[in-house]
């Protein structure tokens, strides 16, 4: 969203950074409004449409460190839903948990990769 540029620009006035952290914060709101509403629903379609826009003014590098933060933010958050979604079977949620621990960098010895680590876990 421009507003979320211009707010993140005015609150850490180095160059380009606000705007970028501004710009993250105005696609966040964007995921949520179409999570709440819908992705159909006219106000989701004017956010996006303000986020887009906000995008096509920045520069094309910095399209592209933004471009690498919202894919982190994406990824990890639909790995985050899946880890922690009851409706997902035990096995779906342990591969999705032990994908997220990756993605946060936990070392492999401090991870549980299956119900028997688990157990073992739990009840010692």
């Amino acid at each position: 969203m421009a507003t979320g540029a211009a707010i993140g620009q005015a609150l850490i006035p180095v160059p380009v950074i606000g705007a970028v952290i501004g710009s993250i914060a105005g696609r966040i709101v964007s995921d949520f409004c179409k999570n709440l509403l819908g992705e159909n629903t006219k106000l989701c379609k004017q956010v996006e449409q303000h986020y887009q826009k906000l995008l096509a003014q920045i520069d094309q590098d910095y399209k592209t460190t933004v471009a690498n933060i919202i894919a982190t933010y994406e990824k990890l958050g639909n790995l985050a839903q899946a880890a922690f979604n009851p409706s997902l079977n035990v096995e779906l949620r342990l591969q999705a948990s032990i994908k997220l621990a990756v993605a946060y960098n936990v070392p492999d010895c401090n991870i549980i990769h299956n119900v028997d680590e688990l157990d073992l876990f739990m009840f010692s």
